[in-house]
């Protein structure tokens, strides 16, 4: 498919969801969406950013604590594997 940058922006706009700072709860309908999955892939386009880490710290503590999540594996160095639980 090849969509013109339009339409693109529409497309994302029009599912785009404005994060507030410290505001945890912005991820409810995240978390909910993921269900009973048995893995979770966090992807991102800011690679490097601070708010980017704090916010992907946040997703992965909820994912936790909500979805006895067990591992987690980030991009970058193999210490930074960490099973939980």
């Amino acid at each position: 498919m090849n969509f013109s940058e339009k339409e693109l922006v529409s497309v994302v706009s029009s599912h785009a969801v404005q994060l507030r700072a410290d505001e945890i709860s912005d991820y409810d309908h995240l978390i909910e969406s993921i269900g009973d999955a048995h893995f979770v892939l966090i992807g991102e386009a800011s690679h490097g950013t601070h708010e980017f880490y704090r916010e992907r710290a946040q997703i992965t503590k909820r994912l936790i604590r909500e979805k006895v999540l067990t591992y987690t594996r980030r991009c970058g160095k193999q210490e930074e594997t960490a099973p939980h639980g």
